[in-house]
């Protein structure tokens, strides 16, 4: 008789997956898992390299951390960039000022020629304006290097015309009138940060680099220069309206005031530049014994009391504002139109500057209007007061004059619609 075999009972199990403590009876094949389930998740697991859940929490947090440290090291990156960049303007431009060499021959006959006075009215120069061709209709093109171009070519013309007219009149001092807006700013409206090559504060940079760079060069010509500035309303650091017609916080509120004082301490040394800095909106100087009176001309509105269809009309009444609160003067010298002219005011005269920039996208969209750029040399008599207005033309490779595009409509046309300008 045999004896029956005894039922032997099977051992439990600890489930091997690492997120399962359950308990459970294997069965005739040998299993290391609860459930198949746990089986697949473990697999998954040790495929992508993880050994618990745990380790897939803290290789997510680390990817996430590793991509935060990239992105605040990208953010330092850039800061440092744009900090060397202003750091490398600054020491090229405001190193220290050695006084010029004069290099005007010296000779008894030129005391026996008429003595004039010559003024240099420049401003509107916008510098960091950037409107490329396509924007124009392929009529012309602004950037920062076409102003540093124009400002050379200023220079330029006037050494020229210096080197033409002292054979018969003997200039004994050169007056600088700087009339504003010698930056384009980066928010005087909602889309002008889109129409900019830098930053406010890098134009402000560049356009003290050029100015300084133009008084230097004056030096280099005549035995006295005196320098005037006064502000703009694209010079305004502010949106608050404020004292003055140009919608300042100040009168001091202004890039161009700022410009001024830096070039007031980098010619500190040099007796033979003077330097005024107006804290008004407008400025005034004798010249030659002659009354002149200076201001960017934001404070009036060009297109209010028009009268008959007469040009400028309102622009027109500023001398004689001007007579009523500082007597009348002999020149009146405003920027701000963009539009070169000149106009009679009494037994004086009106001179309105011209600009670097042929126009903006705001003035060509807004009046149609698109000029040579140009800034005024005036010559001054003591006796016959304003005997000589000279237009220096500015053009550079790309300005296209009234007229022109007709010449070759599909070349002009095709620059219009290259959305790269080039």
């Amino acid at each position: 008789m045999t004896t029956p075999r005894k039922k032997t009972e099977t051992a439990q199990l600890v489930c091997a997956a690492s997120d399962c403590q359950e308990t459970f009876t294997p069965n005739r094949v040998t299993q290391k898992f609860h459930t198949p389930a746990c089986g697949r998740r473990e697999a998954n697991r040790r495929q992508l390299g993880f050994s618990s859940l745990d380790d897939a929490l803290d290789s997510s947090h680390r990817r996430d951390t590793e991509q935060a440290n990239r992105q605040e090291l990208k953010k330092l990156t850039a800061l440092e960039t744009r900090v060397r960049r202003y750091e490398a303007v600054l020491q090229e431009c405001l190193t220290a000022y050695e006084p010029t060499p004069l290099v005007i021959a010296s000779s008894k006959e030129r005391a026996k020629l008429p003595q004039h006075e010559l003024v240099l009215c420049t401003g509107d120069w916008h510098t960091g304006l950037k409107a490329a061709v396509h924007e124009t209709g392929g009529i012309y093109e602004q950037d920062v290097a076409t102003t540093r171009d124009q400002v050379f070519r200023l220079w330029d013309r006037v050494v020229r015309l210096h080197d033409i007219q002292s054979t018969g009149i003997n200039y004994t001092k050169l007056h600088i009138i700087g009339l504003g807006d010698l930056i384009d700013n980066d928010d005087m409206r909602p889309s002008q940060h889109r129409q900019v090559e830098d930053v406010m504060t890098v134009q402000t940079v560049q356009a003290f680099d050029l100015f300084t760079w133009l008084v230097r060069q004056a030096l280099t010509r005549f035995n006295a220069v005196e320098v005037d500035l006064v502000g703009g309303n694209h010079d305004r650091t502010g949106r608050a309206k404020g004292n003055a017609g140009l919608g300042e916080l100040d009168y001091a509120d202004t890039v161009s005031w700022l410009i001024g004082e830096f070039t007031k301490r980098l010619f500190v040394d040099e007796p033979r530049v003077k330097i005024r800095n107006w804290n008004t909106f407008f400025g005034y100087k004798m010249i030659a014994e002659h009354r002149v009176v200076f201001e960017h001309g934001s404070s009036i509105k060009w297109s209010a009391s028009s009268y008959g269809g007469v040009p400028w009309y309102g622009v027109s009444q500023l001398p004689r504002k001007y007579a009523e609160m500082l007597g009348e003067a002999d020149i009146t010298v405003i920027g701000h139109g963009h539009r070169p002219a000149v106009l009679p005011s009494g037994r004086g005269w009106l001179v309105l500057n011209g600009a670097l920039p042929a126009t903006s996208l705001y003035e060509q969209s807004s009046f149609k209007s698109i000029h040579r750029p140009l800034q005024w040399l005036l010559s001054v008599h003591r006796k016959y007061g304003l005997t000589g207005l000279t237009p220096i033309y500015l053009d550079v490779p790309g300005t296209v004059l009234p007229g022109e595009i007709w010449e070759d409509t599909e070349y002009y046309a095709d620059l219009a619609n290259q959305r790269n300008g080039s």
